[in-house]
């Protein structure tokens, strides 16, 4: 902000302004409000959104200042440096904005974020989820992870870990793995199921497949079927 010396409290005031000692508040034609106050043993006028120029011809020129808005749940991360604009409102890299839903902001990380002006000026970042779907296998049925601010992935809720397991509609379990290339992918994890044959000390492995029905080295067995 620029502070330029001047005020009623001292000789000679700035010119084409008009001050309330009561409020230490200097107005111009304009409205714009210019606040006093008393630093290193002399008063200044700060502008934020101006910068007063003082001296033979005064003239107002516009001065953008930065405005950082943060998270509203992690203040640690800045989701947006915003400018404000000559005449009022807000610019981002340098077209204007207002925030909003139709407006969202996408942070260094990659997060997505909807900005909010509140009613007192401030502005509130809050985090945008996004939806993963996943195929499961070939099973036609799907499970859709959602994006957390901490870069993590939940599913209905719960934190979504390398190798969780989700289930397609007849109850088949599948793995969920991220691969390199940051795509999720789900793989079919068949119930198994060891069959002694009688007294001959042979077994046999049946599997689940994906539409949850039993098979034998591949092929469907039912029950009552022969080996």
């Amino acid at each position: 902000m620029t502070e330029v010396a001047c005020g009623s409290h001292f000789t000679p005031p700035p010119e084409n302004l008009s001050c309330s000692l009561s409020e230490d508040t200097w107005r111009d034609a304009t409205a714009r409000e210019f606040q006093a106050r008393f630093s290193g043993r002399r008063w200044t006028l700060q502008l934020v959104l101006w910068a007063l120029l003082l001296g033979s011809g005064t003239e107002l020129r516009a001065q953008s200042e930065a405005v950082v808005v943060r998270s509203a749940t992690d203040s640690e991360i800045v989701v947006a440096t915003l400018m404000t604009a000559e005449g009022g409102g807000f610019t981002l890299n340098g077209e204007a904005f207002t925030g909003g839903s139709d407006n969202p902001v996408t942070d260094e990380g990659g997060r997505i974020y909807v900005l909010t002006l509140a009613a007192d000026g401030s502005w509130s970042a809050a985090f945008l989820p996004m939806e993963v779907p996943v195929a499961l296998g070939a099973s036609g049925d799907s499970v859709t992870l959602m994006t957390t601010e901490a870069g993590g992935y939940t599913l209905d809720g719960a934190a979504v870990a390398d190798a969780s397991m989700a289930m397609n509609s007849v109850g088949e379990n599948y793995a969920l793995t991220m691969g390199a290339d940051g795509v999720w992918m789900a793989t079919h994890q068949p119930m198994e199921a060891t069959v002694t044959l009688g007294s001959s000390g042979g077994n046999v492995m049946l599997m689940t497949d994906e539409a949850g029905r039993w098979t034998l080295d591949g092929d469907s067995f039912s029950s009552g079927q022969t080996v």
